[in-house]
């Protein structure tokens, strides 16, 4: 694509780039303070509500230091849809502004690939890629020179992309990251800067960090992104089946690995059904070493164990598609490498050996000190001295910019109410307290008489109350299931979207999961939410050294608030905020559980959240919505 070309400073109007004629009040403040902070090279926390308009103002801000300083801007968001929100206001600011503004917009090369082999479990997916292109059996690794000077000169979304390169021959991928290289923008996903991926990335784009602003949308989930991403698990099952594949190939191997399986087997003998243990780095590389210094015919290091099981395990890979040796060698690699990790030897679920990581700062931090600049933002990034705290900010030598932005939401059109009559506690469930909830619940759809959606804190306490909830005929229930494709739960929200003529449409679901933070419920689609419970995690070894860990960092209570209290209250505002996604919505929101009395928990909530207390919600609903119905609908 050759060098990067930036548009004339000059052809901008007064305001900038801008994509719009006019300017909110409280984007103009976050538009102005995202400016100010990347271009002092510094890094902005924003916690900026849904409606305030912050993609159009970050992007317009971030191009207005870029351009100038001739600096590259990623947009970085875990959803597809924010992509194409994020296209979207980048082709309002190229033709508001007539300049010639490059754009790449690029997902996983798996997912964008039109081959049958797009099919396969990712990790086999790589490796077969990886082979075809090195022995040129990939009809599409090529380049075309007219379509990328085609996509250069317009700003596509990246299924607009895959269908054009995949017609004209060429990788879809392979045409993103080579317009990449000329682009004055990448939107992409947060592992093309935070996974192991992005070195070689960068290489192949041609930039260095330092020559990078980065805009990471939906922020609150970068943590644990990060954690995910340097966490291992490594199963008896997984150890035999590896071991099986090698019985005919390497004797010497296979006996190893059933060697390392007795080792491991034998220390899980001391723990019961649904107990796990912490144990040190040492533990298992011990019992490999001492496994391999057996009397055997052949004695094996083990940088020589790993070298050879892995190439067995590539061929494996290409004849039969099994990735059971790849994943143990990476595994055995990770518990290596990693740091600030806790290692588990476990028998929940299924008897295995993990490894999670504490503190997502050691990859954010390294990465945050060579960026030119960044913005992290997110409707629910609150607390941002948490965020910034957690993800190392503090320590980078940048100057850092926390800052909570006001709701654009006229304050009449939402009501936020507390029942103060239930609570969720552990110690407290149980068939009344089941039915309690479940007659709430009722009671609170059947007084607004408008599309709810009810959001749980697990699929067990959602069963429970899902058992004595009333039939009632007016009502079209949609029920989230566990597991669910993206197609199936586009289809579920279909359903529930359709004209339901007299009826009104329910939908049941989990916090944290996809139809409660990954679906857009626009135009105003749900009028009404009840978030049932606190979903605190269960308590477990991670949690207790998760929070021992926060607390020496960062004080006791800071500690327990950061790893703990925080993370629950987050997914409560993300399932809340499914309702009102434009500042002409208008809806309440209804929180089940009279903890978010407390003051621990009142405190977690952002300042634009002004909250109701009352022993029966139905009643706050049905004054709130006939107040809204004199008004015509629309509480202004």
């Amino acid at each position: 694509m050759g060098n990067l070309k930036y548009p004339d400073p000059r052809a901008r109007s007064m305001k900038g780039y801008f994509p719009f004629p006019n300017i909110r009040k409280g984007q103009d403040a976050f538009y102005n303070e995202t400016k100010e902070t990347l271009g002092k090279e510094g890094i902005l926390f924003a916690h900026a509500p849904t409606g305030i308009g912050k993609t159009a103002a970050v992007l317009a801000a971030a191009l207005e230091v870029a351009i100038p300083e001739g600096k590259k801007v990623f947009f970085m968001t875990p959803k597809q849809s924010q992509h194409r929100i994020a296209i979207e206001t980048l082709r309002q600011i190229k033709e508001r502004h007539n300049i010639p503004l490059v754009v790449s917009d690029v997902i996983s090369k798996q997912a964008m690939c039109p081959r049958d082999i797009a099919k396969e479990y990712h990790v086999v997916f790589n490796m077969l890629c990886a082979l075809q292109i090195k022995t040129h059996q990939c009809p599409y690794y090529r380049t075309e020179e007219n379509l990328l000077n085609y996509l250069s000169s317009t700003i596509h979304h990246v299924e607009e992309l895959k269908e054009l390169a995949s017609k004209e021959g060429m990788c879809p991928h392979r045409a993103a990251i080579e317009l990449a290289s000329g682009a004055h923008v990448l939107v992409c996903d947060y592992n093309y800067i935070f996974s192991d991926i992005s070195e070689i990335m960068l290489q192949r784009i041609g930039i260095d960090l330092k020559d990078i602003i980065i805009i990471v949308d939906e922020a609150h989930n970068l943590s644990e992104r990060i954690r995910d991403h340097l966490s291992g698990n490594l199963t008896l099952y997984q150890l035999r089946e590896g071991a099986r594949t090698l019985q005919s190939r390497d004797k010497v191997l296979y006996t190893h690995l059933i060697r390392i399986g007795d080792y491991l087997n034998e220390e899980l003998k001391d723990l019961k059904e649904g107990e796990e243990r912490a144990v040190e780095k040492a533990f298992f590389i011990k019992g490999i070493n001492r496994t391999l210094s057996e009397t055997l015919d052949e004695k094996i290091s083990l940088g020589e164990f790993l070298d050879r099981l892995r190439s067995l395990g590539e061929i494996e890979l290409q004849q039969k598609h099994s990735h059971t040796l790849i994943g143990i060698v990476e595994f055995i690699l990770g518990w290596l490498s990693s740091s600030a990790t806790v290692r588990l030897l476990t028998r929940k679920e299924t008897p295995a050996l993990r490894y999670q990581l504490l503190d997502p700062s050691v990859m954010s931090l390294p990465i945050l000190k060579k960026v030119h600049s960044a913005v992290f933002m997110s409707g629910t990034l609150y607390p941002t001295s948490m965020y910034a705290d957690v993800l190392g900010a503090m320590g980078t030598g940048k100057p850092v910019l926390c800052r909570e932005y006001c709701s654009p939401f006229p304050p009449e059109n939402r009501r936020i109410v507390v029942s103060t009559s239930v609570n969720t506690r552990y110690i407290e469930r149980g068939e009344p307290m089941y039915r309690s909830i479940s007659k709430q619940i009722s009671d609170v759809a059947n007084a607004v008489y408008e599309n709810t959606a009810v959001f749980f804190p697990s699929y067990h306490l959602l069963e429970q109350v899902w058992g004595l909830f009333p039939i009632n005929p007016m009502w079209r229930i949609y029920k989230e299931q566990r597991g669910m494709s993206k197609e199936q739960r586009t289809e579920l929200f279909a359903q529930m979207t359709r004209h339901h003529g007299n009826y009104r449409a329910m939908l049941w679901g989990v916090q944290a999961g996809s139809l409660s933070e990954g679906m857009d419920y626009s135009g105003n689609a749900l009028k009404t939410i009840i978030v049932v419970g606190l979903p605190l995690v269960p308590p477990s070894l991670f949690v207790e050294q998760l929070i021992g860990y926060y607390s020496r960092k960062f004080g006791r209570d800071r500690g327990r608030m950061y790893a703990y209290v925080y993370p629950a209250v987050n997914k409560v505002l993300q399932a809340a905020g499914r309702g009102i996604r434009s500042e002409k919505d208008v809806g309440i929101i209804v929180l089940m559980d009279n903890r978010f009395e407390k003051p621990m928990y009142k405190g977690c909530f952002p300042p634009e959240y002004e909250i109701l207390y009352a022993d029966d919600p139905a009643d706050v609903c049905r004054g709130f919505f006939a107040g809204l119905r004199q008004k015509g609908g629309r509480g202004k």
